[in-house]
């Protein structure tokens, strides 16, 4: 027989067992009932898909959704939720839910926040920034495009000391605040350089979800290209949901397409259960 004791647990990994996996799957499923009842289309992905002509295990729903929906054939399907698992590099449990088309942001805000709430029964606080918005106030002010892409990964890190010894580096005191921008406050220091309707379209949808401004959260994944969405509960230092605008990822696939999703970290939640 082949022998099999050389199996081990990988680096980061989690074997869930008794009471651990069951507060996982009370999360997995009322998070999957939740979208179903309100009319979320089920979408299962595959694990393993090509990139660039190699075999990639997943790493993100967003871009295996938007390849899914993206196939002739699918164009009816235009509200969709997933789970399963991604691997960043240590594997996750993911639930989340995507709209396409039409998109009713402050709805679908104000779902998430209630599956989160009614899941924990801890209050959810929202951040809201937006990406586009900022990435085009950097474009105005750095013009080396290397930099400037360095300023806008740095500022998805909220790397504040590289991003204050580049703009030492520039002579540009604005690029230096930018992880520190909150409110109406960062609002009106970022107002003389950037889209004035946009701007205010994003204090509009964060008063009508009771959410904070925060102009620095651009949001890790750099498909983001709209608004973004954070939500925290007490007891829990990450963000147990995420999410926001991505239009330009369908641009990847040949389509012109308006998209907006939000992914819940099932482990985070289930640490409060």
């Amino acid at each position: 027989m082949q022998s099999f004791s050389t199996i081990r647990l990988k680096d980061g990994a989690t074997d869930y067992v008794g009471p651990s996996a069951e507060r996982l799957q009370r999360v997995i499923r009322q998070l999957e009932d939740g979208l179903e009842q309100s009319n979320y289309t089920r979408l299962i992905t595959p694990l393993i898909e090509e990139v660039g002509g190699r075999e990639q295990i997943r790493m993100d729903f967003t871009t295996s959704v938007a390849r899914a929906l993206s196939e002739r054939g699918r164009e009816q399907y235009k509200r969709v939720f997933y789970s399963g698992s991604v691997f960043q590099p240590e594997e996750k449990f993911q639930v989340g839910f995507e709209e396409r088309g039409v998109i009713a942001e402050v709805e679908a805000i104000q779902l998430a926040v209630r599956l989160v709430e009614e899941l924990t029964g801890k209050e959810v606080t929202l951040s809201i920034g937006d990406a586009g918005l900022i990435e085009h106030l950097i474009e105005t002010r750095v013009g080396d495009h290397h930099l400037r892409d360095q300023v806008t990964q740095m500022l998805r890190l909220r790397n504040v000391i590289e991003l204050k010894r580049i703009a030492r580096e520039l002579d540009d005191a604005l690029l230096a605040k930018l992880p520190l921008l909150f409110g109406r406050e960062g609002a009106e220091q970022i107002l003389p350089y950037v889209d004035e309707t946009r701007l205010n379209a994003v204090i509009d949808l964060a008063d009508a979800v009771n959410a904070d401004l925060d102009f620095g959260q651009m949001g890790l994944q750099t498909y983001y290209d709209g608004v973004t969405i954070h939500g925290f509960i007490e007891g829990v230092t990450e963000p147990v949901l995420v999410g926001g605008r991505y239009d330009r990822l369908y641009e990847q696939f040949g389509q012109e397409q308006q998209a907006f999703g939000i992914g819940f970290s099932v482990e985070r939640l289930a640490e409060v259960l």
